[in-house]
């Protein structure tokens, strides 16, 4: 999956970078979950793959985008701060 720019609301919630982590945020701007993830994708059926550590890739045929790569991805629960393991 890709990553760049910024995010339309899904499922009510948009991420948003605090000091170099990811979170998500309300139609509002209210943080709904703490900054906390070095990667994480949109919410998709209320349900974001989330991870406290990661490597961003610059793919070689499309330099203008980045891939996210961890080996500890999470699920992260809408409007909850509750992680499962994936």
């Amino acid at each position: 999956m890709f990553d760049n720019g910024p995010d339309y609301l899904e499922d009510g919630l948009f991420r948003i970078i605090q000091n170099g982590k990811i979170g998500y945020a309300d139609k509002n701007g209210v943080i709904v979950i703490e900054p906390k993830f070095e990667c994480a994708d949109q919410f998709e059926n209320g349900i974001a793959r989330v991870a406290l550590d990661c490597t961003l890739v610059k793919d070689e045929s499309d330099p203008e985008h980045s891939r996210m790569e961890s080996d500890s991805w999470f699920r992260s629960e809408e409007h909850t701060s509750e992680l499962q393991s994936h």
